[in-house]
């Protein structure tokens, strides 16, 4: 009796450790190749929620500057299509992410973001380790509840590559539809344009804001040189400069291999017509103090001729 309440605690203990081990985790794929002559190392970046809807990522991945030289990250088709600190190099090492799924993403293999490094011509070794680690989640549950996941490395073998050819991106970014709004808590409440477009190709390289009290074809703008474009920071929330939301808001995103795509926004107070409404506001007050001057002409008229 006594082994059989031992082997079921056992197995008691097996299935609960194994049901924990069931949990969102994210996890790379190394691979490397040899283009126009040169190695080239990649890790792939997935995400595997395990069955439950997460709206939210953030985590570190570092490597060794002494063994690899850092290139470029790409992020088209990411699961993540609102980045609050893009995946890029932040300092010798390390690159730090995290971004949202707004809506939440459920999935075993979400494409994240890609690395891409050289190796070192004096570099000795065979393989090279990168880690990840400070990995979260945070859950769509309505609460945004953060979950740790557990760090890992990922290695590299420097002696298998394989010849590839470059796919040439030539295709714009998605169309995308820029807005406007304001918060208290973003940019001391003043209007600010968020910009949120999606690269099937290499992913977004920065986003332009052009505005003008004039209306311009979007085709005919897109590679005008003369165009005072500004760029937009990282945070893809661009303050407007003007505040009265009587311009034009056009905003260029600009992918990785230089294809370009604008969206604009229309002004949300015309000036024409607001001035339009002035006068009509105008008029009828004029008329409305005449219409009482009128009356009250009757009313002591009536009043005199009756006394």
């Amino acid at each position: 009796m006594i082994k059989k309440i031992s082997f079921i605690g056992i197995l008691a203990v097996f299935l609960f450790l194994g049901y924990n081990a069931q949990a969102s985790e994210v996890f790379s794929e190394p691979t490397s190749y040899i283009e126009n002559g040169q190695k080239f190392y990649q890790i792939k970046v997935f995400l595997n929620t395990d069955g439950e809807s997460v709206n939210a990522l953030k985590g570190e991945m570092l490597y060794s500057p002494e063994e690899l030289n850092f290139q470029k990250i790409t992020d088209g088709s990411s699961v993540v299509n609102f980045w609050l600190k893009k995946p890029q190099k932040s300092a010798d090492g390390k690159i730090i992410f995290s971004g949202g799924m707004p809506g939440g993403y459920n999935g075993e293999k979400g494409f994240i973001f890609s690395a891409i490094f050289s190796p070192k011509n004096d570099s000795p070794v065979n393989q090279i380790e990168v880690s990840f680690q400070n990995l979260k989640v945070y859950l769509n549950d309505g609460k945004g509840t953060e979950k740790n996941l557990a760090d890992f490395q990922s290695a590299l073998d420097t002696n298998k590559a394989m010849p590839v050819v470059a796919p040439v991106d030539s295709k714009p970014p998605e169309v995308f539809a820029p807005y406007v709004t304001r918060d208290p808590n973003l940019a001391n409440g003043q209007w600010v344009v968020i910009l949120n477009a999606q690269d099937k190709g290499e992913g977004i390289d920065h986003y332009e804001i052009f505005e003008s009290s004039k209306k311009y074809d979007p085709k005919k703008i897109l590679n005008d040189h003369s165009i005072n474009w500004k760029p937009v920071a990282d945070s893809k929330a661009y303050i407007l400069e003007d505040q009265n939301l009587a311009s034009y808001v056009y905003a260029e995103a600009i992918d990785k291999s230089g294809n370009k795509r604008i969206a604009v926004v229309i002004p949300a107070i015309n000036k024409k017509t607001s001035l339009f409404n002035y006068k009509i506001i105008f008029v009828i007050i004029i008329l409305s103090v005449i219409a009482l001057i009128v009356l009250l002409e009757i009313f002591f008229f009536r009043k005199k001729k009756y006394e």
